[in-house]
C-alpha cells in the first residue's frame, strides 16, 4: 500500500505536467498552483524517503523554471501577453516564498538550497523583490528583462546575472548581494546602499550602454 500511495505522488505530477500543456491560461495557473501543493505535500511525507523527497523537488522545480521560459515566448494562441505575465509572476512569486529563509513557514517546501534556474528566458513581468533573503543558487545567465527588476531590502547568498539583459532596469536599495560578477547589459541602473561580495580580488563593472539612453 505505501508502494502504491508513493507511486501516486509522480502520478499525480505527470497529470500536472499534463494540463501545462493546455492552451487556456486559467488551466496552466492551476496547474502551478496544484504543483506547488504537491511539492509541499510531498515534502512533509512519511511515505517518501529521502532521495524520493529530493528527485521530486528537483522535477518539480525544474518544471516550473521551463514553465517561466515558456510563458515568456508569449505565443498569443496560449493567452494575451498580460496572461502570460502574470503566469511567470505568479511562478516566480512561488519559487521565492519556496527558497527564502525569512518567509519560509514550516508546510511549504523548503528549496533554499536547491539551483534555480531561470536561464536563457524572457521575463515579461515586472518583478519586485522585498524583505527576502535567498540561500539558494539563482542563475539568470542569458536571460532578458522586459520591464524592470527591483530588489529592496533583500539578502541574496549566490546570483549569476553577468550576461542577463536588463531592457528596462536594474533597481537595488538596501540590500546585500553575493555574487561573482556584475550585469553587463541595463537600460538604467541603479544602486543604493548595497552591498556587493565577491570571492574574487575585485569586482568590475563592464557596462555595455543599451541602445537607448542609458545610466548607471
Amino acid at each position: 500500500r505505501k508502494q502504491i500511495e508513493r507511486d501516486e505522488y509522480w502520478k499525480r505530477r505527470e497529470h500536472i505536467l499534463h494540463t501545462l500543456n493546455s492552451d487556456n491560461p486559467g488551466i496552466r495557473l492551476a496547474a502551478i498552483s496544484l504543483l506547488t501543493e504537491l511539492a509541499d505535500s510531498a515534502a512533509h511525507s512519511n511515505l517518501l524517503n529521502l532521495t524520493e523527497k529530493q528527485q521530486l523537488q528537483r522535477h518539480i522545480i525544474d518544471t516550473l523554471c521551463l514553465q517561466v521560459r515558456h510563458e515568456g515566448l508569449n505565443i498569443s494562441s496560449e493567452g494575451t501577453t498580460d496572461e502570460h505575465a502574470e503566469l511567470q509572476r505568479e511562478i516566480i512569486s512561488s519559487i521565492l516564498a519556496r527558497v527564502s529563509q525569512q518567509r519560509h513557514h514550516e508546510t511549504l517546501a523548503n528549496w533554499s538550497e536547491e539551483t534555480i534556474s531561470i536561464n536563457n528566458a524572457r521575463i515579461i513581468t515586472p518583478l519586485t523583490i522585498s524583505n527576502t533573503t535567498i540561500q539558494a543558487t539563482l542563475d539568470l545567465s542569458n536571460t532578458i528583462f522586459y520591464n524592470a527588476l527591483t530588489i529592496r531590502e533583500s539578502s541574496f547568498n549566490s546570483i549569476q546575472w553577468d550576461s542577463t539583459q536588463f531592457n528596462e532596469g536594474l533597481i537595488t536599495d538596501s540590500s546585500l548581494i553575493k555574487t561573482d560578477s556584475l550585469p553587463k547589459y541595463m537600460k538604467s541602473g541603479r544602486f543604493t546602499e548595497t552591498r556587493f561580495l565577491t570571492k574574487r580580488n575585485r569586482l568590475i563593472f563592464t557596462f555595455i550602454p543599451h541602445s537607448t539612453k542609458s545610466s548607471i
